[in-house]
């Protein structure tokens, strides 16, 4: 726009439009050249100040980038050496997560198990385990020459197999599985025999 204004500024000083006096030539031009002028000027400083607003954004970015990085050395760092929670609180930092430790289950004892004619074997167990921490595995022989089969899992220190048929032979043994796929011994084996 700058040199087309020029050009049309040089172009009336210089008569081409017809019809205008002399005076009118003269006042035309100098309009636009002043105009000109101001919106030259307007321009220059719009592209120093984008430039100007560009490197002081890129510097912005820098500095920040350079705050993160110290802010993750100086966690790494309480964390190597094992600063305590409150010292993470005093920093303004959220403390590590805990690191859950390694649960290794405990073989449950004392499976006992009783038949019922209503289709129903209870068993019971000392599980030997924190409550919650491990899951419990029951396996039955059904028959006095199968193999073991899983019949079900349970959290608590007894469980009940349903649909059994009243009169046959079943034998039990459970053992815990904890978290990373650990478990346990085999418990005793509990029997419930056939009438």
């Amino acid at each position: 726009m700058i040199d087309w204004t020029t050009n049309a500024a040089t172009g009336v000083a210089n008569g081409k439009v017809a019809g205008f006096l002399a005076a009118q030539n003269t006042s035309i031009s100098d309009a636009l050249t002043d105009a000109n002028a101001v919106l030259a000027a307007a321009n220059l400083n719009a592209v120093e100040a984008r430039s100007a607003s560009m490197e002081a954004t890129q510097l912005a970015q820098d500095a920040a980038f350079e705050v993160q990085r110290l802010i993750q050395d100086l966690k790494y760092g309480m964390k190597s050496v094992e600063s305590p929670a409150s010292d993470y609180d005093a920093i303004g930092f959220d403390p590590p997560a805990e690191i859950r430790s390694i649960i290794m289950p405990a073989t449950p004892t004392e499976l006992a198990a009783t038949g019922f004619s209503n289709g129903v074997n209870a068993l019971t167990f000392a599980g030997n385990n924190e409550p919650g921490q491990v899951t419990y595995v029951i396996e039955a022989k059904i028959g006095d020459t199968a193999p073991y089969v899983m019949v079900g899992t349970t959290r608590k220190q007894a469980f009940r197999h349903q649909g059994v048929i009243p009169g046959q032979f079943y034998q039990y043994h459970v053992r815990a599985q904890a978290s990373r796929g650990l478990v346990s011994d085999w418990s005793n084996e509990a029997v419930v025999y056939g009438r």
